[in-house]
């Protein structure tokens, strides 16, 4: 019997790395799937398919690249294939509609995306004051009771700072999304 073959510190970091890109879409490339063939049971299996598939092939994904995007064509392949076996059943979509599907998910995911990068932007942008207390309200558990607490201000105080903190980042984000899109 041979020994178990070590892994290399390469290894390691591209077995985190890759856990750490799963773990951060997962549930978007779950969403996709389970949109796209409607039984929870055939989705999990798929899941599995998917992520086994994307194992193999992350050598091949470009690092700084959208890895949804990249895991979304996978998927998108993979339920195709499924749909193609299942033929004896009948198809709710067509390889048509699941392609033009797959190609509106994957630009929701893009626009997703960008709002989650104007949202960290426009958050690093509000003063040391406003954002210690979008940190404190939004804590694992907080409520807005317990910021009240925490900064020794009145609830309706506390209300009304955050609505004003929350149009602040609305606008910011609208300003962002709107430039974005112009370029």
């Amino acid at each position: 019997m041979s020994e178990p073959k070590e892994t290399t510190k390469d290894e390691l970091e591209r077995g985190e790395n890759f856990m750490r890109q799963l773990m951060a879409n997962e549930h978007r490339i779950y969403g996709f799937i389970l949109s796209l063939v409607h039984n929870w049971s055939d989705a999990d299996d798929l899941l599995q398919d998917v992520t086994a598939i994307m194992w193999r092939k992350f050598d091949l994904y470009e690092p700084g690249t959208n890895f949804c995007a990249w895991a979304l064509k996978i998927a998108r392949f993979e339920v195709l294939n499924f749909r193609k076996k299942q033929r004896n059943s009948r198809a709710k979509l067509s390889a048509y509609n699941i392609e033009e599907v797959a190609d509106l998910l994957v630009d929701q995911t893009k626009t997703a995306d960008m709002r989650s990068d104007a949202l960290k932007s426009c958050v690093n942008k509000l003063s040391e004051r406003d954002q210690e207390l979008i940190a404190l309200r939004y804590e694992p558990g907080a409520t807005t009771k317990d910021v009240s607490s925490s900064v020794n201000r009145s609830i309706h105080a506390i209300y009304k700072a955050l609505n004003r903190v929350h149009s602040q980042l609305l606008d910011c984000i609208e300003r962002t999304m709107s430039t974005e899109e112009r370029v």
